[in-house]
C-alpha cells in the first residue's frame, strides 16, 4: 500500500510527504476550511503542521482511537480494499462533515478540540465512505501530487 515511509526514521515520512500531499487536497477539495485553518495558526505554523496535530493520529492508527468502532471497522474494510489511497479519500470526508462546525470556531484549541474529539461524532458510515468516494482518490492521483508539490 506504499505505506512504509510514513513509519520509517522517525516518521519523517509522514512529515515529508502525508501531511504536506494533505494539505494540498485540502486545499484543493475543501478550500473555505483550508483558508479557516490558515487564517487560525501563527504565521510560524504551516498547515501541514497544524494537519499533524491529528493527521498523524488519523493515518499512523487508520483512525483507531478517532472513530466509533463500527464506523471505525467500515473503515478498516475500505482501506484493505482500496489501500492508502482510501485514508486521504476518509480524512478529507471526515473533514467535510465537521466542516460547518469548523468554521464556527474561532479559536485555534476549540478547532483542535473538535478534530481530536472525532470518536463521539455520530455518522452514518454510509455516507462518509459515500463522500470518500467522491474524492476520488488514487495512487496515481498521490503519485501527482507529490510530483507537482517536488516532494520524488
Amino acid at each position: 500500500y506504499s505505506m512504509n515511509e510514513w513509519y520509517a526514521d522517525g516518521l519523517a515520512g509522514l512529515q515529508k510527504y502525508v501531511f504536506p500531499t494533505f494539505e494540498y487536497l485540502v486545499k484543493q477539495k475543501l478550500p473555505r476550511l483550508h483558508a479557516h485553518l490558515k487564517k487560525h495558526l501563527g504565521d510560524d505554523m504551516g498547515v501541514e503542521h497544524f494537519s499533524g496535530l491529528f493527521v498523524t493520529n488519523w493515518f499512523l492508527e487508520l483512525f483507531f482511537d478517532s472513530l466509533p468502532w463500527p464506523l471505525m471497522l467500515k473503515v478498516w474494510d475500505t482501506f484493505l480494499w482500496f489501500g492508502s489511497s482510501a485514508v486521504y479519500s476518509i480524512a478529507l470526508s471526515l473533514l467535510s462533515f465537521l466542516e460547518s462546525r469548523l468554521l464556527d470556531k474561532n479559536d485555534l484549541s476549540q478547532i483542535i478540540k473538535l478534530l481530536k474529539g472525532t470518536s463521539g461524532f455520530p455518522l452514518d458510515h454510509k455516507k462518509l465512505l459515500k463522500r470518500a468516494y467522491k474524492y476520488d482518490i488514487t495512487q496515481v492521483t498521490l503519485d501527482r501530487i507529490k510530483i507537482d508539490l517536488g516532494l520524488v
